[in-house]
């Protein structure tokens, strides 16, 4: 079963690489209530030295750092079962 994380940092201490996340955005639209498909996810490519979560979107080809002004937002981690459900 999926588990939410109130916070980037809160997932921190338990991340690792290869988790499947999805983060819920600031917009009108929550990204954890509306998950269609395997595009709104992402993979967690590694963990930094000082804790930083490095991320690649699914397909991406290159993996980014989230800001540290966006570590209030909520973050869903799906199971590796729930990903190959979702539709591409």
């Amino acid at each position: 079963m999926a588990k939410i994380f109130e916070t980037v940092e809160m997932y921190e201490k338990v991340a690792q690489p290869g988790d499947v996340i999805v983060l819920s955005g600031y917009g009108i639209v929550n990204g954890i209530d509306n998950v269609s498909s395997k595009s709104d996810t992402f993979k967690v490519a590694k963990i930094k030295d000082d804790g930083r979560i490095s991320l690649r979107a699914y397909r991406g080809r290159t993996n980014f750092l989230i800001s540290a002004n966006y570590y209030d937002q909520k973050l869903l981690l799906l199971t590796p079962k729930e990903f190959k459900n979702l539709p591409i």
